[in-house]
């Protein structure tokens, strides 16, 4: 879950990458960005901010927020900025095993973004 009003669907690319590096660093710093090669920037990247490849999530974003960040070409970045720091800062993620409850913070760094 996102720290907004939204729940998001992550898709990890390689789920088994995603799950050691998580499980090695429950609580770390993420990169979030879009590409438009991907298609009319509503898919959204998630990496770790330490450079690694170790994994790459990604998402559709909320109808409602692409309107917004996209509403005019101008302001973009400063929207998408803002949208990232208000809405996607932590996103949560809940995962059963074996009975067991484990919990991941994925943080926006936004020090990374400027």
């Amino acid at each position: 879950m996102a720290n907004g009003p939204f729940m998001l669907v992550l898709k990890a690319d390689n789920p088994g990458a995603f799950i050691r590096y998580a499980t090695d660093n429950p609580r770390h710093k993420v990169n979030i960005h879009w590409d438009r090669m991907i298609d009319d920037d509503q898919t959204w990247l998630v990496n770790p901010a330490d450079g690694s490849l170790a994994y790459s999530l990604s998402f559709k974003l909320p109808e409602i927020l692409k309107s917004w960040v996209f509403e005019t070409s101008e302001d973009t970045r400063k929207r998408a900025f803002q949208a990232k720091q208000e809405f996607l800062s932590i996103i949560t993620i809940y995962r059963l095993v074996e009975g067991k409850d484990q919990l991941f913070k994925l943080e926006f760094d936004a020090e990374s973004t400027r």
